[in-house]
């Protein structure tokens, strides 16, 4: 039953199951829920594993993106300052605290990833 076109496959063990259409669909849904591009994938993960974990990275995502902004920002402030020589001390202390609070908060959010 091996043929030439099969060998050098990675996956050589064939698997057929029958289901209902509404089987079928559910399936398809948690596929499609799960982030698997294909029926196979989410199979063989899920039968390997014996769960799928789904997590949401939207929050990071923004987090990332307003951090991005932040940086921005500053790299602004600094350029303006550095070119008319207005460095104050306590102004370079405050933009430090502020971004020692930024990395605690990133940290706080990333330690709450499963």
């Amino acid at each position: 039953m091996n043929s030439d076109k099969n060998i050098d496959r990675l996956r050589d063990r064939d698997i057929h199951f029958m289901t209902t259409q509404q089987e079928y669909n559910q399936m398809r849904n948690r596929m499609e829920q799960s982030g698997h591009n294909t029926l196979s994938s989410y199979l063989i993960e899920l039968g390997i594993s014996g769960f799928i974990l789904n997590v949401d990275y939207t929050c990071l995502n923004n987090l990332c993106y307003e951090i991005h902004k932040i940086g921005v920002n500053i790299n602004q402030i600094a350029h303006h300052v550095n070119a008319q020589d207005l460095a104050a001390e306590s102004a370079v202390q405050e933009v430090n605290m502020k971004m020692d609070m930024v990395v605690d908060l990133v940290k706080k959010q990333f330690n709450r990833i499963p």
